[in-house]
């Protein structure tokens, strides 16, 4: 689970309104907005709602627009000062340290926003600002670059584009094929990794448009495609593994999930098969290890293709930080593997349970601590397996750095890494009912 550099501020919800505590539950910024998010490297997503005028309607900060979606989104800097407009519908992605630049939405449209520190002023720190780099002109966008490309669509067609701007200044909007990296055509596309994109083309028509396009070619000895299925393409457009699969995940550590005639296996980047299609479901390798699924059960596999833990779970998690979860027999537990390694080579020993207590909920590990529930209650475990806060709250959610947003008695509280309370409120903030994942 990702970790935010959280900067000591944790958003609050008083009076209606949404603003921030330090950890000690003293209120730096005082609540104004409608809705406030985590603090992730210096910045933090508020919003706002419209005002309206005497006839009850909305005042849109657009020209000629009437009915226009609020609340919109700006952005503050860790000291409280606004550093954007309030001019986005929908920001999916935090600032993290291995994404400075993010898609977002602006009136149905999707462009990339990065932030950057200005000029120090004296002995004012420098202040951060946020715009978009890439302005809102696609229909949908990936949620951020990757190896320098962005994948974006356009009109029902993916293509990518390149992060040759200036950092910032505003990119011209792109509405020539000539400003595309490589030229939306395809159905589906992911962002590359390792050097290749896993994408979709379903039209035969399209097939032979390909052919024939200047930027988008077939390796050499390649054959045409069927229609319908996903191959993996090059920087320059050109296919090295033909579209050939049902489905097609990322590569990572040199292997990609594909599946064929309903199995899953592996190849490599010639397109060749290191691991033969045999699996009801298979994952990308995180951690040198990869799940995979035969008659219903889930098991690891290494890059061999040798099971380092054969199926038997209900579902699994991947290793993070040599840890997963994984559900058996309706409880969920967290694995740890036995690693032992000299200069030529890492090797997988052996794996065990961290606890043998098993949970009813079970959440990734977070800022060291990672939130259970047993029977009904929640609290928050160690990597050794130990209570560090005992399951005694109505609903918690993993901590967003010193402090974690819990549930007790209807009432919202921020606790310490020592179980103490440090703010309570009857109102809970926007951060409660956001997406698990964020949180």
């Amino acid at each position: 689970m990702e970790e935010y550099q959280t900067e000591d501020l944790y958003p609050i919800r008083k009076n209606g309104k949404e603003g921030y505590i330090k950890k000690s539950g003293e209120i730096v910024i005082e609540p104004k907005y409608d809705y406030a998010s985590v603090v992730s490297w210096g910045v933090a997503e508020v919003a706002i709602t419209p005002e309206k005028n005497e006839n009850n309607t909305v005042i849109s900060i657009f020209e000629g627009v009437k009915d226009y979606v609020f609340p919109l989104w700006g952005f503050i800097n860790k000291y409280g000062y606004l550093v954007s407009d309030f001019v986005f519908d929908h920001i999916p992605f935090h600032f993290s340290q291995n994404k400075e630049i993010v898609a977002a939405e602006t009136r149905g449209k999707w462009g990339y926003i990065h932030h950057r520190f200005g000029e120090s002023h004296g002995y004012w720190p420098s202040i951060v600002e946020v715009d978009y780099i890439v302005k809102p002109t696609f229909d949908d966008a990936s949620d951020c670059f990757s190896e320098g490309l962005a994948c974006v669509k356009k009109d029902g067609k993916w293509g990518f584009i390149k992060d040759d701007f200036l950092c910032g200044l505003q990119r011209a909007p792109i509405d020539k094929t000539d400003d595309y990296a490589i030229e939306p055509l395809f159905d589906d596309a992911h962002n590359f990794s390792e050097g290749l994109a896993n994408v979709m083309i379903v039209d035969s028509d399209e097939v032979n448009n390909f052919q024939d396009s200047n930027s988008i070619v077939f390796h050499e000895f390649n054959p045409k495609p069927k229609t319908g299925k996903w191959g993996y393409i090059d920087k320059t457009g050109t296919f090295i593994i033909y579209p050939q699969f049902e489905c097609a995940g990322s590569f990572s550590n040199g292997l990609a999930p594909v599946k064929k005639d309903g199995k899953w296996g592996f190849i490599d980047k010639q397109g060749d098969y290191i691991i033969k299609p045999q699996f009801d479901d298979a994952s990308c390798f995180i951690e040198d290890l990869a799940h995979v699924k035969i008659d219903g059960k889930y098991g690891y596999i290494d890059k061999n293709g040798k099971y380092f833990i054969k199926p038997k779970f209900d579902s699994v998690e991947p290793f993070n930080d040599g840890i997963a979860i994984v559900k058996e027999d309706n409880k969920y537990y967290y694995i740890s593997r036995d690693l032992r390694s000299n200069k030529f080579v890492r090797l997988f020993r052996s794996w065990k349970r961290i606890s043998q207590t098993g949970f009813d909920q079970a959440k990734p590990f977070c800022y060291g601590l990672a939130v259970v529930c047993i029977d009904g209650k929640y609290g928050y475990i160690s990597k050794k397996g130990k209570y560090i806060i005992k399951p005694i709250y109505d609903e918690a959610h993993s901590f967003l750095g010193d402090l974690a947003p819990i549930k007790q008695q209807k009432k919202f509280h921020y606790i310490n890494k020592k179980g103490e309370i440090v703010w309570t409120s009857e109102e809970f903030p926007y951060i409660w009912f956001q997406n698990h994942e964020l949180i």
